[in-house]
This record gives structure tokens, C-alpha cells and sequence, in this order.
């Protein structure tokens, strides 16, 4: 979503030529998927549903592909003396395939700023030719760069992962409120990986190879007491369970980037060992379970629920294995209530609901982060080492719980106009991070129980018919929620810490702030409130703008409230509905910008399409205090030193993340029942979807405010050249028999 002039603009006045060399590089990604699915009854009680997936996507990246299938079989019985008994087994398998994934940041596997930052009045598809084969010497346009069609065909990566979820159900009724249930599954996948980069490149001849395998088994046995009519008007239910879970990670990965033969990429082909990267995990974790789920009713319109859960972890010392806890809800249908009591109905408000609900969650650490051990090496001589792991554990440590809490409402009135009204308030306690320590320390980092995060905030929910006829329908849906985050310990003596960052920015959880804080330099600026030039720029000798030394906060991640809004159109056979959303408040930083600004190709480098020289507003300070400064500077002189650096003066490219777009377009139509009277055809219908489709309002100038750092980081607040985000179009046929 970066603006970049049309292909083949020729300057007025000018012979040079000005290519969109994105348009040229990336191609229109192509995604075809294909569903058929059977449903067959085979005799009485039992049924047979079958499901078959393939989807194929041909990426907008030169030499990347994705493929998936997914295949699944589900069978459904009753049977026994009375039908007591019920069964369910279900078997689902899952195959990927994956090409060359792009990557980001500023890394050589990203192909994207290196097109994006090209000169452009060089047509990259001078460079096209006699890249595209494994093991060419990469022609650029400098002597350090890379061809970004050579990578796309000699920096290569490839994954495959095969999948399985087998699941078994098996229930018996030993009378009309009595029946017990066993449950088992298991979810195991195996995947495999491999990177190479040829000769070619001042990158080095590499091979990299994975194989990780995960399974993870469950099993669940129930007994369930469930009676309508206890005592009077008293209804209620228990549920009593057993659970035990088993998982394994077992993986091995192995890299080298001194290949003896060039291109021949084998584990054997190493000239180093002592400089091989491998590393081996074998994870493992058990947890058992037992808890309690229990409701009872009064006359249908009032409800109490509550569940107790004790998890007993392998993953925690013996003293803090076992872990409690509970939840309790409520509901209240008023209008239920007083139809019921006196009668009382309304015209007006036809539906009217309370409820309330507060609940704990756990969460255990993950394997072998008890206590500190010691991993095997060699030197480079080949002599065995033992190193500590620049993590320090703490065996008291204890499981981490999420206590939240909500109230709400369910209304409809006119029996046409529904509002789902909710407020919560949630607080994670005693989370398990790695808090960052001093290295002299022999550690890098410690894991500890903080003090917690706390969210709060309301949720709105609107749905109506505007408009309700045989043959239209007008429908709109509308979601509101308004958010607020707070740090409000960490551990009691650390005040920040980093969840992530690069260079002088960074994205930090800190006490008394939103989630995400951003900090970064700022522009060096005259402080003293009491000076007659407070705010002003401080410029150096030659009237550029400098940076201050040290970080500051300039604005955090989190927004303050989303929204949606959807109208549904039926007419006749068409449907038609599109999507509005946004998001209000927070800010992000964006590397992009930096990129643009430094290379001269950002809309700021050139105000109203001219780059006149400038006199900065802004002081000089000396031994006598400030003078104004008279320095005159080029557009690329003051844009050389607001990027200096890797990612400039962190200030200039905080924007707002507040954005509001065109998310959604369907339009659809079902033919006539009455044209398949005499087919074996049963029911048709055709399409069309596009996704993404209008950046209606934003201030980030180009960047979507939805590009993060990396999809496995939870700092949003921070963008790295990241890819653009895509519009998409879809044609669906679907066809039923």
C-alpha cells in the first residue's frame, strides 16, 4: 500500500523515465480452492459425513507457493437396547506444503525493500534475465546488494507438515438423567523443513534442516446427573470429569554455512564442525485433571453455573504441581420472569436478559523451566564444554491465573432490534515471563511470576432488520468496544520490561501504562519552560536537527476501541453486504517510513512535489545560551540526518493507528430451486468476495497501520518493512446434491 508513480512516467521537461518497479517484481497471486463434501445416513441411527479440501495458492511472489488438503470423516451412531448408547469417531487429516515463504524485516530473504528502495528510474526488469536458475552469480546494481530475483530462486526454503486429529466418543444413558461419556484424542503432526542458499552472492553457501514431531493425547471420562424437575420448579445438572493430557515435542535442527562441496547441501558436506549450529529438543508435559461442572435452573428463566477444575502439572516443582480454579455465572431472563410471576408483557421490550459471570483460568510453564542444567558442546579444537542456558529458572515458581469478570445485558425490542450490552474487567496475575537481567551477571535473563496485567472495557452489539419483506431484507449488524489496558505490577522492583524492539526503538510492558509502550529518541528540543524558545528545535552548527541521547515514550500499541459495521441485502435470489470497520487510537512506529525517507522516495522528501531549500524554525545553542538559527540546508541534507542510523530519530515516524476501511464485499445469488425439478442437482450458488478493499481514512501515510514486526511477536507497535497487506477477490461456486 505504498504510493509509487505509474510505470513509464516520462517528467515533463525531462527525459527521465520513472518505473513502478513493485508492480513489476510482484505478480497477482492466484488462490484456487476446491470443497466436496458427502452426507449418507447408513441405516437407522448411524450417519457418515465425509469432507475433501484442496487449496492451491500461487503467491505474488516470484517462486513461492503454498498447497493444503485436508481431508475429514466423521461417523455418528445410536444403538443398543433402547438406543442407549451413542457414538462418535472422527478422523481429520491435514497436509501443507510451502515454497519459499517470504520473510521480514531488513533481512536478505526480504525481497520487498530491495524493490521497494531501488532507484526509480532503473527499470528492474534489465535485471530479470539469467536470474532465474539455482547457482548464477547475482548481476545488481551494486556491488554489496542482491538481485531480488536471484533470491527468489537461489535463497530458498521449503516446509512440508503432515497432521492428524483422531477423536472417539463413546456415551451410554443409563436412564433419562443419568449417562456417562468417554473421550479420547490425539493430535500429532510431523514437519519437516530445509534452507538453502547457492553460490552466487556474498551470502554464504548454506544448508539449514528440521524435523520436529509433536503429538498430544486426551483423555476424558464423564458421568453427567441432569434432571429438569429436582424439586418443584427446580431444575439442575452436575457434570463430574477425569481428564489426563500427555504431549511431546521431539525435534532436531541443523545448520552450516561452510559447505566443502559448493551447492551439494547435505549434513555430511561441512568443512567445520565445531562451527555447525545443531540443536535438539525432546519436550515433554503431563497434565491430570479433575473437575466439576454444575447448573441449576429455576422455572426456566433463572440460571446458576459453576465449574471447579484442579490441574495437578508435570511441569511444576511437587509442592506447586496442583493448581485450583473456579468459575461461577448467572442469568436472569426478566421478561421470562414477569410473563411467568403476573403476566406481564411488553410490546416494547420483548426480550430482556442479565447475566454475570467471573472466572480463573491457569496456565503452568512450559517444559524443563524448573531449574538451571548445563548444555554439551564442543570447541573449536573438539573438545567437550559445558555451558550454562542464559536463562535463570526458579523452581517455586507457581502457575500463572487469568481472573476475569463481566456483566451484561440481552435486549430486544419491537421483537426486531436486539442489543447485546457487556462490561469486563480482567486481570492476569502471577504471569510467567523472562525478565531481562544484567549479563555480567552470567545471565541474560530470569523467569519470574509478575505482578499482572488489567483490561477493562465494554462491548456493544446492535442487530436489526431495517427493512423485512418476502422478497427484500435489510439487515445491519453493528459492534462498538472500547478498551483499556494498564501494567499494573511487574515485579515489584522492575518498573520496564521488553517485549520487543530493534535498535533505539523498543515496545515495552511498563507499570502504570497501556500495554505496549513505545520508546524512542526524540528531537532534540529546548526543555526549559521558562525559556522564551521552550519547544523549539535545537539545530547544530549547520542547521540540522539532532537527536536526543536517550529514549523516551512517545505513545503506545494498544487501541482505545474498535468497530463494525455490516449491512446485509437480500433480494430474491441475491444477497449483497459489506463490511465497515475500524480502529480508534494507538500508535505504531514504522521502519517503512524511515526506509522511504532515506532513500528520497517518501511523499515528505519532496513537499508539493519540490525539494527547495529550507531554513529549519528551530535555535543554535552556545557558551551564551540559544540564538535562532539562519543555516539554510537541502531537502536531503535534513532528511540524511533525521534517518541517520539504522532507524533515524524515532519521533518523525510514530503514526497514529487510527484507520477505518472497507473491509468486506460479497455479492451472491442462488438459483432457483425450481430449475434442478428434473436434475440430479439439488441447490446452486455463485459468489463473489473481496476482501480488504478501501483504506477509507488513515494517517500513516501509505502503511497500513496492520503490518506488525513479526506475525510471533505481540509488539504491533512496531512495523519493519514489512510486506503490504493484500486485497483479495474470491469466486465461489458451491453446488449441492
Amino acid at each position: 500500500m505504498v504510493r509509487l508513480s505509474h510505470r513509464n512516467l516520462t517528467f515533463s521537461g525531462s527525459d527521465m523515465t520513472v518505473y513502478d518497479n513493485l508492480k513489476s517484481f510482484f505478480k497477482t497471486g492466484i488462490n484456487s480452492q476446491h470443497t466436496l463434501s458427502f452426507q449418507e445416513n447408513l441405516g437407522e441411527g448411524s450417519s457418515l459425513y465425509t469432507s475433501a479440501n484442496y487449496l492451491h495458492d500461487n503467491s505474488q511472489i516470484p517462486n513461492s507457493k503454498y498447497e493444503r488438503f485436508n481431508f475429514m470423516a466423521k461417523m455418528n451412531s445410536t444403538f443398543g437396547a433402547n438406543k442407549r448408547w451413542t457414538s462418535e469417531m472422527k478422523a481429520q487429516y491435514i497436509s501443507t506444503k510451502a515454497n519459499n515463504r517470504p520473510s521480514g524485516g531488513s533481512g536478505d530473504g526480504n525481497y520487498y525493500p530491495t524493490v521497494l528502495l531501488m532507484p526509480q528510474n532503473i527499470d528492474i526488469n534489465d535485471y530479470r534475465e539469467g536470474q532465474m536458475q539455482n547457482g548464477v552469480n547475482s548481476r545488481w546494481i551494486t556491488s554489496n546488494g542482491i538481485n531480488p530475483y536471484w533470491s527468489a530462486y537461489n535463497s530458498l526454503n521449503s516446509d512440508k507438515k503432515d497432521r492428524f486429529l483422531l477423536n472417539g466418543y463413546l456415551k451410554y444413558q443409563f436412564n433419562d438423567w443419568l449417562s456417562a461419556d468417554v473421550r479420547l484424542g490425539t493430535d500429532f503432526y510431523s514437519l519437516n523443513a530445509d534452507a538453502k542458499v547457492w553460490t552466487g552472492s556474498y551470502r554464504k553457501n548454506s544448508y539449514g534442516t528440521s524435523e520436529e514431531k509433536f503429538y498430544e493425547n486426551n483423555y476424558i471420562i464423564s458421568l453427567t446427573a441432569k434432571k429438569d424437575d429436582l424439586f418443584g420448579k427446580w431444575g439442575g445438572s452436575l457434570s463430574v470429569y477425569g481428564q489426563m493430557m500427555e504431549s511431546r515435542t521431539k525435534a532436531i535442527y541443523f545448520s552450516t554455512q561452510n559447505l566443502i562441496i559448493p551447492n551439494v547441501f547435505s549434513v555430511d558436506n561441512t568443512s567445520d564442525l565445531a562451527a555447525v549450529a545443531t540443536n535438539e529438543v525432546d519436550f515433554r508435559k503431563k497434565i491430570n485433571s479433575v473437575f466439576a461442572a454444575a447448573e441449576i435452573n429455576y422455572d426456566g428463566y433463572w440460571y446458576i453455573n459453576a465449574t471447579a477444575r484442579n490441574d495437578w502439572s508435570s511441569t511444576l516443582s511437587i509442592e506447586n504441581r496442583s493448581y485450583f480454579y473456579p468459575s461461577i455465572s448467572t442469568s436472569l431472563v426478566l421478561t421470562e420472569m414477569l410473563s411467568k410471576l403476573n403476566g406481564t408483557t411488553s410490546k416494547i421490550l420483548t426480550f430482556a436478559k442479565l447475566r454475570a459471570a467471573y472466572a480463573v483460568t491457569g496456565n503452568s510453564l512450559n517444559p524443563y523451566e524448573l531449574y538451571n542444567t548445563y548444555t554439551l558442546s564442543t570447541d573449536p579444537n573438539g573438545h567437550i564444554i559445558l555451558s550454562r542456558k542464559k536463562i535463570l529458572y526458579n523452581s517455586n515458581l507457581q502457575a500463572e491465573k487469568l481472573k476475569t469478570f463481566e456483566v451484561g445485558a440481552d435486549l430486544k425490542f419491537f421483537n426486531k432490534v436486539s442489543l447485546d450490552v457487556s462490561y469486563f474487567n480482567n486481570n492476569a496475575t502471577g504471569q510467567l515471563i523472562d525478565l531481562p537481567m544484567n549479563p555480567l551477571s552470567g545471565y541474560e535473563q530470569m523467569k519470574i511470576s509478575s505482578g499482572g496485567l488489567h483490561n477493562s472495557g465494554i462491548e456493544v452489539v446492535l442487530n436489526t432488520d431495517v427493512f423485512k419483506k418476502q422478497n427484500f431484507i435489510w439487515n445491519i449488524n453493528a459492534n462498538f468496544s472500547k478498551l483499556k489496558s494498564v501494567i499494573d505490577k511487574i515485579d515489584g522492583t522492575v518498573l520496564k520490561y521488553p517485549l520487543a524492539g530493534f535498535d533505539n526503538v523498543g515496545i515495552f510492558a511498563e507499570v502504570g501504562r497501556p500495554y505496549g509502550a513505545i520508546y524512542g529518541t526524540k528531537f532534540l528540543r529546548v526543555e526549559d519552560v521558562n525559556s522564551p524558545y521552550h519547544g523549539k528545535l535545537i539545530v547544530d552548527q549547520n542547521g540540522l536537527p539532532q537527536a536526543t541521547p536517550d529514549q523516551h515514550y512517545l505513545g503506545d500499541q494498544s487501541p482505545k476501541a474498535l468497530f463494525g459495521f455490516t449491512n446485509s441485502f437480500v433480494i430474491k435470489n441475491f444477497g449483497l453486504s459489506f463490511l465497515i470497520d475500524g480502529r480508534i487510537g494507538g500508535e505504531f512506529f514504522s521502519a517503512t517510513q524511515a526506509a522511504l525517507q532515506r532513500a528520497g522516495l517518501a511523499e515528505d522528501t519532496a513537499p508539493g512535489g519540490r525539494r527547495d531549500n529550507i531554513i529549519l524554525d528551530a535555535v543554535v545553542q552556545g557558551s551564551g545560551g540559544y540564538t535562532a538559527n539562519t543555516k539554510e540546508i537541502t531537502q536531503q541534507d535534513y532528511w540524511t540526518a533525521v534517518t541517520t542510523g539504522n532507524l533515524g530519530i524515532t519521533e518523525q515516524n510514530i503514526y497514529d493507528a487510527t484507520n477505518i476501511r472497507l473491509r468486506n464485499v460479497q455479492l451472491s445469488y442462488n438459483f432457483p430451486k425450481s430449475i434442478f425439478e428434473k436434475l440430479a442437482l439439488q441447490s446452486a450458488k455463485v459468489a463473489f468476495t473481496a476482501n480488504n478493499v478501501w483504506m477509507i481514512y488513515s494517517k500513516a501515510k501509505g502503511v497500513d497501520p496492520e503490518s506488525v514486526f513479526a506475525i510471533n511477536s505481540n509488539a504491533v507497535g512496531f512495523e519493519n518493512l514489512a510486506f503490504p497487506t493484500t486485497r483479495s477477490y474470491l469466486f465461489t461456486i458451491t453446488l449441492g446434491f
